[in-house]
């Protein structure tokens, strides 16, 4: 059953969390910082998960705590690919904190942390995480916006959408084409509604029967 199978998913999760928990225990951050923070950044994917399985907001606070535990060892000069990991990490659990508790603060830093990411996580070095961190910036900044009521949000998140699309496409990520063109297609008309003029509006209709092709 669907339950089964999700309670087994959580017993792994949390037979994980045991796990990586005591080898946090002896590799201390004084003896093998590398390691362990390697060992934190893990920790905070299962703190992460589990607290998306059980929409439970102090799993995301011990992720949050976790990643920025990681971040503490790992910098951009020496670490930059591990660091930007985290970065994207970090972002995701602060956006799920932002939206449980409509919180704009939140958000901003889940935006930030995003864009961090990015500054390591390039077009050119690293295609496919350049989309997974871009669509995580627009899903930031939408979300973000549905609460400042920001123009500049609105805009600068489906400018993160388009920056997916120069890797997501049709032939090769359907899902995830057709997913960021469907984000595209809300904000658009989101922002058609708060504009006199229909250029919006179409971008919204272009976007949505592209979903459909």
């Amino acid at each position: 059953s669907v339950y089964g199978d999700r309670q087994e998913d959580n017993e792994f999760l949390e037979d994980a969390q045991h796990a990586y928990e005591q080898v946090g225990n002896i590799w201390t951050k004084e003896s093998k910082p590398v390691e362990w923070a390697r060992v934190r950044n893990n920790l905070g994917s299962v703190y992460a998960s589990l607290g998306d399985r059980q929409t439970d907001p102090q799993l995301w606070q011990r992720a949050m705590s976790a990643y920025n535990d990681a971040l503490s060892v790992w910098t951009e000069a020496d670490q930059p690919l591990d660091w930007a990991r985290a970065q994207n990490n970090l972002g995701t659990v602060l956006h799920s904190l932002g939206l449980y508790g409509k919180d704009q603060k939140q958000l901003k830093r889940s935006a930030a942390a995003y864009q961090a990411a990015l500054r390591q996580w390039t077009l050119k070095a690293a295609p496919y995480d350049y989309a997974v961190a871009n669509n995580n910036l627009g899903n930031a900044l939408t979300d973000l916006a549905k609460y400042s009521k920001s123009q500049k949000d609105w805009e600068a998140g489906l400018a993160a959408y388009d920056e997916a699309l120069k890797v997501w496409r049709i032939e090769r990520q359907p899902l995830q084409w057709a997913a960021v063109q469907n984000n595209l297609g809300a904000g658009y008309a989101t922002i058609g509604r708060n504009e006199t003029g229909t250029e919006s509006f179409e971008k919204a209709v272009a976007a949505d029967e592209l979903c459909l092709t």
